[in-house]
C-alpha cells in the first residue's frame, strides 16, 4: 500500500458539518464534529465518531444524552471556533442562541436541524469512540445548504 496515495484517497471523502452538545447537571459542552450518520430507520438511531479526549465526549459518556446540530454553509466560523477551544477552558455556547428538547441537550436555535439523542452503547475504535444513539426527537429548523467538510476544509 502506498500510504500518502491512501491519504489523498481518504481525505476526499465528504461529510457533513455538525455541532455536537450535551449537558450534565448545569454543565453544558459542545464541539464539532463531521463524522455521523444513520445506522437504523426503526428504531432511529446515529452512529457519531469523537475523540476520547473532548470534555464534550466525557460528559456525553457520563450524562448519556446528546443532540446532533446540522451546519449550514453560512455557519463556517461557528464551526471552526467550536472545533478549537475546549469546553472545560470556556463555555462555547455563551452567545450562541440554544434550547434544550426532550433530553436537556443544547440545541442551537440556527442551525438546520437537530437529532436529540439517548447514548445506547460506546465503543473505542481507534483513534475515536464510536458512539451509538438512539433519536428521541428531532426537527428542522431553517431552510440552508448545509455545510460539507473535505480535505480540512469546510464549503
Amino acid at each position: 500500500m502506498n500510504l500518502e496515495d491512501t491519504k489523498k484517497a481518504i481525505y476526499s471523502l465528504t461529510y457533513g458539518v455538525y455541532v455536537i452538545t450535551t449537558k450534565r447537571g448545569e454543565e453544558v459542552s459542545a464541539m464539532t464534529a463531521v463524522w455521523v450518520a444513520q445506522v437504523s430507520k426503526e428504531p432511529m438511531q446515529v452512529v457519531v465518531g469523537l475523540t476520547p479526549e473532548s470534555c464534550t465526549t466525557r460528559m456525553m459518556l457520563e450524562s448519556r444524552i446528546f443532540a446532533i446540530n446540522v451546519l449550514a454553509r453560512e455557519q463556517q466560523e461557528l464551526a471552526y471556533a467550536l472545533g478549537r477551544a475546549t469546553s472545560s477552558e470556556t463555555d462555547k455556547l455563551i452567545g450562541i442562541p440554544t434550547r434544550t428538547a426532550v433530553t436537556g441537550s443544547p440545541i442551537l436555535c440556527d442551525s438546520i436541524a437537530y437529532l436529540d439523542c439517548r447514548v445506547i452503547s460506546h465503543k473505542k475504535v481507534g483513534s475515536h469512540f464510536v458512539i451509538m444513539g438512539e433519536v428521541v426527537e428531532g426537527s428542522v429548523l431553517n431552510d440552508y445548504v448545509p455545510a460539507v467538510y473535505r480535505n480540512g476544509k469546510i464549503f
